[in-house]
């Protein structure tokens, strides 16, 4: 399980960054940041290991309404939990402040005691989500797995049907894993990690699945098709959606999509 061990204070004033590193030091590591810039660098940089940031509002370069909406438009700092740390308790920023995502606000000046229980509320149903994502994840990985069988078979009959499918089909698994990777690479913000990646490449295998539905004679005819049987060869991608929308039992949602 993804267990976070680490909490960003980010606040220009020195002596409430002091303040709560005093607070939360023996049980968790503290990086500080002093401007909404330094925030978010440190934020993409430690995002695997920070359990909750603490944000104050009113901070150079950046301010932390600022922070919050970059936070919330990069996929991948949208799991960091941020507790807003603020003197002003006006309605408009309590709104604002829940508006772009924060999980609580805290008023200066600061009481230790209730600040440890209001983040340790925060950071543990954070953990329980960050949880629960894992378990899902291991479930999703275990139940490909057990469809890989089916696939693997699929994929065989194709390939027996036709001999030049077989390496078609090698071919387009290789192409799509180069030009996934290169996405991945060029447009981060799409949250395209590896599981991603091999799941649609595992996926592309099945592209021509409608082929099976395809007569022999049709299929491997050596010469050109007549107009009559290429309209013949053409319904192989709706065949294909067919017998594909017949495997929802597998219960892979996003194997299937």
């Amino acid at each position: 399980m993804n267990r976070r061990d680490t909490i960003l204070v980010a606040d220009d004033v020195e002596i409430n960054r002091a303040v709560l590193r005093s607070i939360f030091e023996e049980d968790y590591n503290v990086l500080e940041a002093e401007n909404g810039e330094q925030a978010l660098f440190l934020m993409r940089q430690y995002r695997d290991s920070i359990a909750i940031v603490l944000l104050d509002l009113i901070m150079p370069v950046r301010d932390g309404y600022e922070v919050m909406e970059e936070w919330q438009a990069d996929p991948s700092l949208r799991g960091l939990p941020v507790a807003v740390i603020t003197a002003d308790d006006s309605v408009e920023s309590e709104i604002r402040v829940f508006d772009l995502g924060a999980s609580d606000i805290i008023g200066k000046p600061f009481e230790p005691h209730l600040v440890r229980r209001r983040i340790q509320n925060i950071v543990s149903l954070s953990q329980r989500h960050l949880d629960q994502d894992d378990c899902i994840r291991e479930q999703a990985r275990k139940l490909r797995e057990s469809n890989a069988a089916v696939i693997d078979a699929l994929s065989s009959i194709i390939e027996y049907r036709s001999a030049e499918t077989g390496q078609h089909i090698k071919r387009i698994q290789l192409f799509t894993r180069v030009l996934l990777e290169d996405v991945a690479a060029n447009c981060p913000d799409l949250g395209l990690d590896e599981s991603h990646i091999a799941m649609i490449v595992s996926a592309s295998s099945l592209h021509d699945i409608g082929k099976i539905a395809i007569p022999d004679a049709i299929l491997n005819k050596p010469g050109r098709l007549i107009a009559e049987e290429f309209e013949v060869m053409k319904t192989h991608a709706v065949k294909g959606c067919e017998i594909l929308s017949r495997l929802d039992r597998m219960g892979d949602r996003d194997y299937l999509k």
